[in-house]
């Protein structure tokens, strides 16, 4: 197994965002998230039933009952500059704390312990960012793991290849979590809001 010819350092600096989208995470991301009932939103959108005013590039929504949910978001861009990723995080963790809230909300009260996860990406490399609520009604993010990252060697393709998708699995498997949760919940108060309708 080698690096593919688009991982060659002279065709990866004519790329653009785009290219990246397209050809590199677009496709590694539809697959693993294919059967998982989410939607991959791609585009400049904004979260449904909020006043947050950002767009991202891409969302990961759940649909329950015609309502639409956040369960997770990435961000990308052409290469890491401090500007742009400094912006990018900002955005990430306000929207991350926004589509937090709503799960408060359906629950009804605070979760304990409920991670959001959203993904930074730049070029072929990205983090993971957990954004939870602490206790004392603090707003936390934090990288998750090490760095991910696409090989650029034939030697460090297994590891690297190996790392990536593992922390993607993660990440599907955190915003799997959040869907059945908003799942079950809609399900109780569907079932509660029945049985007095029918007194």
């Amino acid at each position: 197994m080698s690096v593919p010819e688009f991982f060659n350092n002279n065709e990866i600096v004519c790329c653009s965002e785009q290219d990246f989208i397209i050809k590199v995470w677009g496709p590694i991301l539809s697959e693993i998230f294919k059967q998982t009932k989410l939607t991959l939103r791609w585009g400049d959108t904004t979260m449904e039933n909020t006043t947050a005013p950002f767009k991202v590039d891409l969302r990961v929504i759940c649909t329950i009952n015609g309502d639409r949910y956040d369960v997770g978001f990435a961000e990308f861009a052409k290469n890491f500059t401090a500007p742009k990723a400094q912006k990018d995080r900002v955005k990430l963790i306000l929207e991350g704390k926004e589509a937090l809230n709503t799960v408060f909300k359906v629950n009804g009260e605070h979760v304990p312990d409920i991670e959001f996860y959203t993904l930074q990406i730049a070029g072929l490399k990205g983090h993971l960012i957990s954004i939870t609520l602490q206790s004392n009604g603090l707003y936390t993010a934090q990288n998750i793991n090490n760095r991910i990252r696409f090989p650029l060697t034939n030697n460090d393709i297994f590891d690297q290849t190996s790392h990536l998708i593992k922390a993607i699995i993660k990440c599907k498997v955190v915003m799997r979590n959040t869907y059945a949760g908003f799942k079950s919940k809609l399900i109780k108060r569907s079932i509660v809001g029945t049985m007095f309708e029918d007194k």
